[in-house]
């Protein structure tokens, strides 16, 4: 399936009110479709092997999201920030209770 066609049944799937609808339904597609995981093309992969693959890291998502957004017609930007290993000192679980632990959050501006 190709980005557009992507959006295309996205749209004919969940008419939409407002752009807000839009971005939430194109945000809910990358969370439950695109499972986190690394790839061999790391940070040199583009939004349509992601897509392909099914997975990607966070960064890759965001960035199929991005492409998603503008593809829609909204305009999108990734924003990076640097944090402290220690913000997410007590964010991810004890080893053994589960395989891996993702968090990401979008704001909507």
């Amino acid at each position: 399936m190709s980005l557009t066609n992507v959006v295309s049944q996205i749209e004919t799937l969940h008419p939409f009110c407002s752009d807000a609808e839009r971005c939430v339904a194109l945000h809910d597609f990358v969370r439950e479709e695109i499972e986190f995981g690394f790839t061999s093309g790391f940070e040199s992969v583009r939004p349509e092997q992601t897509l392909e693959l099914k997975r990607g890291h966070c960064n890759a998502q965001a960035d199929l999201f991005r492409t998603l957004l503008e593809l829609a017609g909204i305009s999108a930007r990734l924003r990076f920030v640097e944090l402290d290993k220690e913000v997410l000192r007590y964010a991810v679980p004890c080893r053994g209770q589960f395989s891996f632990c993702f968090h990401r959050s979008y704001s909507m501006l």
